[in-house]
């Protein structure tokens, strides 16, 4: 690639890396030039979110019993398949936001979002939101798919052309990776330029296979979270089901255990490879939590008196 088109004439370029994220039109692009674009794999659980800004009450309003700065309300299927959040923000705002998963998507027109907040499985959002005021429309996504774009595996060649973060792989934004895995691919890109180099034929390969290994542990926590929920499409990978049951065993256990708190942490800040939680350490505390909670119970009971003699 030799330059970038606008509307109005040419840039020329030697490289030219497309962060264009979710909506990038490279496939189109490189159609345009004759090349085939690389595969897909996508990964639906057909959710969406709708979000409206709200100002927080006056204190003179707020009740004696709201100890809460925010609040987080989630699904619990099958009866209750949407979630609702509410977020304080600067200058005295709320942000208020309803998600839905396994296509109930909630409403975007002002009554509609007001009325899902009534049936989330707990009043207290609406309750909150009946003491603010509504200080925007509502705004509402959908194309909330699980997208990767594998060009590690492109047959393709075009030299001076890159793709990074969610031009290559977009996740449910509802799992907050967009903005690290954008700031870790830029890292690995600026790595690779130093020891590649900007115009060498390798670097578009070498780079592709750096930044997917890269992307595959976000990929798998985003679309292992996915696929727990009915109807999600995509291809499922083998053992998920054993997979979720483990991390539900794993977050049971961190429930009571401050250092598998902070592992979780960890990983989902991607600090920590999900590899960790399989350490031999965290295998074995999560199993003495999850035998203790079986057997607590029996424990517990009261013990039979013998009969009278």
């Amino acid at each position: 690639m030799r330059a970038v088109r606008l509307a109005d004439g040419e840039v020329p370029a030697e490289l030219v890396v497309d962060a264009t994220g979710r909506g990038s039109k490279a496939p189109d692009w490189l159609r345009a030039l004759g090349l085939e674009p690389p595969a897909e794999t996508l990964v639906d659980s057909h959710s969406g979110y709708a979000t409206r800004w709200y100002r927080a009450p006056e204190p003179a309003r707020w009740p004696a019993q709201w100890w809460w700065k925010g609040i987080w309300v989630d699904p619990h299927e099958p009866e209750h398949m949407t979630a609702g959040v509410l977020f304080p923000v600067e200058g005295g705002r709320w942000i208020v936001t309803i998600a839905g998963i396994a296509g109930h998507y909630p409403p975007s027109d002002e009554a509609g979002f007001g009325a899902a907040l009534g049936r989330l499985r707990s009043p207290i959002i609406a309750h909150a939101a009946q003491l603010a005021e509504p200080i925007s429309p509502v705004y509402s996504n959908r194309a909330m798919a699980n997208r990767f774009r594998h060009f590690e595996r492109w047959r393709e060649r075009l030299d001076g052309f890159l793709a990074v973060g969610d031009s290559v792989c977009a996740f449910n934004p509802v799992y907050g990776q967009g903005m690290t895995t954008a700031a870790g691919a830029a890292t690995l890109l600026a790595e690779t330029l130093d020891r590649v180099g900007p115009t060498s034929p390798a670097l578009p390969r070498t780079f592709f296979r750096t930044q997917a290994r890269f992307l595959g542990d976000a990929w798998s926590l985003a679309t292992g979270a996915d696929f727990r929920f009915p109807g999600t499409t995509g291809a499922r990978p083998a053992l998920i089901g054993v997979f979720n049951h483990y991390l539900d065993a794993l977050f049971n256990a961190a429930a009571d255990d401050a250092a598998l708190r902070r592992l979780i942490g960890e990983v989902i800040h991607m600090l920590r490879r999900p590899t960790a939680f399989f350490a031999p350490s965290v295998l074995g505390r999560v199993a003495r939590a999850t035998l203790g909670r079986v057997l607590q119970p029996a424990a517990a009971a009261p013990v039979p008196a013998l009969p009278a003699a």
